[in-house]
């Protein structure tokens, strides 16, 4: 296999192909854009969403593309027609035993005995997702996922589609790929890999349960297509366009559980309910909520004693990252949500400062304490493209939320530091991370020169307490049925509830930075209200 690096003619990059004599078939990879069509490849991400990037109105396009843009042309530069050799053996099974450790988990599907069995179309995908689980701090790192990458798009399209599960499997694992940003259109992401695996899967019949009493494994299929099932929701939430995927044309159920289940197959199971529950905020417009935080509350009991983050007596649980990546879900549907219901209150009383919930607060700070246990475990490098999305959800209460606690304030700094580390962890290989970083660095210095400059003065009531408070919320304290110490501001929790003047004052001074600037984020200045999903305010 050769690669022919770029070659620059009248202004423009002549995007080199790569040629492969196995299957003599040609793999081709989306050219890098050149400054004269650059404008044109903007991708839709929705204005409401909380990764849109708007592009500054004396460029030519967002700010996070120089990024990826720089890192893809010097891989395409260092690229040696040797680059492309098999791997020897010592280095797949290496490669093959860091996707059993660290990705696996996410992908049930995929049997013990295939992992290091599998047929070379599903195993060059094995190998691009175990390699992205590794430390990549530099672009000379990414050169082996690059050109595993390439060998598993090659792969892909080479194939004659005799064995579509396995073809199925092999689209499904190369969504992991990410390097450009989601704001970027291109053929080389999640949305289109996890689309075209979508459309396979549909193709046979996967969204039906009549299907699977035909099908020799019926069990690994219905993970494959709830797999696609979260991927869709996910994707939806993230950038704001629509599910792909209808919950009224599939009737297909979860496997049974069983006492057999591994840890990583009950907590994948147990995430997908989970994003159940989200998918009928986004797909039906659910906005009842006290119907969906008694769905949320219903989802934390069902929760198996063993996969909770603390034991009956209130210990924590030992340390696992897949089960912290399920509550980091958790938490950061809470966020959603109540963004949704707090926002709602504001545009139906547009000329008044409108409060935002404490548990909005809250669960960024139990997010936040997820994360600093997972950097703690050096576990942030194995972290998939998706958690950018959930950083920048768990950044934006820290990042509007001022107290005047000194130490309150210190700790939410110092969260905010520990959500830019994890993304610096990933900003290299994904870059949707490296986007959100720019975005959350650039909040963090705004908002200060605008809240000391823009607050209004608020209506206190006669107890000195803001008028605009919102009530306490039925079910709420379900939600957290965790100890006070887990986490920074659940003693907002407990003081929202409270009847106690003092307490909710208290609570109030911490939040009153943060709900003022929720009103003005729909200013030219900071965070808008069109940062978030529009499915949220629907």
């Amino acid at each position: 296999m050769r690669c022919r690096t770029p070659v620059r003619a009248s202004g423009h990059s002549l995007r080199g192909d790569f040629s492969t004599t196995t299957g003599g078939v040609a793999g081709i990879v989306s050219p890098v854009e050149t400054e004269h069509d650059i404008g044109a490849a903007e991708s839709y991400i929705a204005s409401e969403s909380v990764l849109f990037e708007e592009t500054p109105p004396d460029t030519s396009h967002p700010p996070s593309w120089n990024h990826w843009r720089r890192i893809e042309e010097q891989l395409q530069a260092s690229c040696q027609p040797d680059a492309f050799a098999p791997l020897e053996e010592p280095h797949r099974q290496a490669l093959l035993d860091s996707f059993a450790a660290h990705s696996a988990p996410w992908y049930p599907f995929v049997t013990a005995l295939q992992i290091h069995d599998a047929p070379a179309l599903l195993q060059r995908a094995l190998m691009l997702s175990g390699s992205l689980t590794r430390r990549i701090d530099t672009v000379e790192d990414l050169r082996l996922p690059y050109t595993l990458y390439i060998q598993a798009k090659e792969s892909i399209y080479a194939s004659s589609g005799r064995n579509p599960i396995i073809l199925l499997m092999a689209i499904t694992i190369t969504a992991c790929w990410s390097l450009r940003p989601p704001s970027v259109v291109s053929l080389d992401g999640p949305w289109h890999w996890a689309g075209l695996a979508t459309r396979l899967a549909l193709q046979l019949g996967l969204h039906r349960e009549r299907t699977y009493s035909h099908l020799q494994s019926p069990n690994e299929c219905r993970l494959i297509w709830y797999h696609l099932m979260d991927s869709d929701v996910l994707q939806a939430a993230c950038w704001g366009r629509p599910c792909f995927i209808q919950t009224s044309f599939q009737d297909v159920e979860l496997p049974p559980d069983s006492d057999k289940d591994s840890i990583s197959l009950r907590v994948f199971k147990s995430v997908t309910r989970l994003l159940l529950v989200l998918r009928q905020v986004i797909e039906f417009k659910l906005v009842e909520l006290p119907a969906i935080l008694a769905a949320l509350g219903d989802w934390h009991e069902a929760v198996a004693p063993s996969l909770r983050l603390h034991n009956a007596a209130g210990h924590r649980n030992q340390y696992t990252k897949q089960v912290n990546e399920m509550f980091i879900i958790y938490f950061a549907i809470i966020i959603l949500v109540f963004f949704r219901h707090d926002m709602n209150a504001s545009h139906s009383s547009p000329h008044q400062r409108t409060s935002v919930s404490p548990a909005t607060i809250a669960a960024s700070s139990c997010m936040t304490r997820l994360y600093e246990e997972i950097h703690q475990h050096e576990d942030s490098a194995r972290l998939g493209s998706i958690h950018g999305f959930f950083l920048m959800l768990a950044a934006i209460p820290q990042i509007f939320h001022y107290t005047q606690v000194s130490e309150k304030d210190c700790l939410r700094e110092r969260s905010l530091d520990l959500i830019c580390a994890v993304l610096q962890n990933l900003q290299v290989k994904y870059g949707g991370c490296n986007m959100v970083l720019q975005k959350i660095s650039k909040l963090r210095t705004e908002p200060r020169d605008f809240n000391s400059s823009q607050l209004q003065p608020v209506t206190m009531n006669e107890e000195g307490i803001p008028g605009t408070v919102p009530f306490p919320v039925s079910g709420v304290d379900q939600l957290f049925p965790f100890p006070t110490g887990f986490a920074p501001n659940l003693d907002l929790l407990h003081a929202w509830g409270s009847q106690n003047t003092a307490g909710q004052r208290d609570m109030l001074m911490d939040l009153l930075s943060f709900e003022s600037s929720l009103v003005d984020w729909s200013g030219d200045v900071g965070l808008g209200v069109a940062d978030f999903p529009q499915q949220l305010f629907m």
